[in-house]
């Protein structure tokens, strides 16, 4: 299960490197649309299917083996992030494990200055949490957690890599939407480079556990393990 599969990348990696039967879960149809193209082009109808709910609604009786939510929870906000939580936990079978990926703002840290940009123009009602807050939201809704990452200095890199890559191609940009447009994520890419370097904003990955019976995880032991 993918909450939140926009243009639905993570499904068509999964299923076609690694033959899983995934399910993604979208609010917009824009890119549902998108995806379910895209599976048809690649041939994985049989094993990719594109579900529009919202994350509160969606219930799979059968239940998911794996999760996984990439930069959803920055558009959840602190409030509704644990019910957002216990949605993905509902969804999964006991010893089942969720992959929450998100940006998380620095504890104990006011919000860079230039958020009401933002909010304006690129995220509007988006809203980070700080690592803490998803911890305990995770462990409201009954998870263990199993491992947390920090990506930080790996997102700058990659937002280096995409303004060169959207600078390369401003011309054609620029046609798509407008130079106003182009201009506002520039900047925003900008401002957001420097917030990752600074360390006010993080990359956190965690990997979270439903566990089985008698608390049971079924995990491996090590890193190298879940890597292997």
């Amino acid at each position: 299960m993918d909450v939140g599969c926009g243009w639905g990348s993570l499904l068509l990696h999964a299923a076609k490197h690694y033959g899983v039967e995934a399910v993604g879960v979208t609010l917009a149809r824009e890119q549902a649309r998108w995806v379910e193209r895209a599976v048809g082009e690649a041939g994985l109808t049989d094993r990719v299917k594109v579900v529009i709910s919202d994350y509160r609604d969606f219930n799979d009786p059968a239940g998911f083996d794996k999760a996984a939510s990439i930069s959803m929870a920055e558009h959840v906000g602190v409030k509704n992030l644990p019910v957002y939580m216990g949605s993905v936990f509902r969804n999964l079978r006991p010893g089942g494990v969720y992959m929450h990926h998100t940006i998380t703002l620095r504890p104990n840290t006011p919000y860079p200055v230039w958020t009401p940009f933002s909010l304006k123009y690129v995220f509007p009602n988006g809203e980070l949490q700080t690592i803490v807050q998803v911890l305990a939201a995770a462990a409201e809704a009954g998870f263990e957690v199993r491992d947390v990452e920090n990506l930080r200095e790996h997102y700058t890199i990659t937002l280096g890599h995409w303004v060169k890559r959207l600078e390369a191609n401003r011309d054609k940009a620029i046609a798509l939407i407008g130079e106003v447009s182009y201009r506002i994520f520039r900047l925003y890419i900008a401002a957001a480079t420097m917030s990752f370097k600074d360390g006010v904003t993080a990359l956190d990955q965690c990997l979270l556990l439903k566990p089985l019976a008698g608390g049971r995880s079924g995990l491996p032991l090590t890193r190298n393990d879940w890597y292997d």
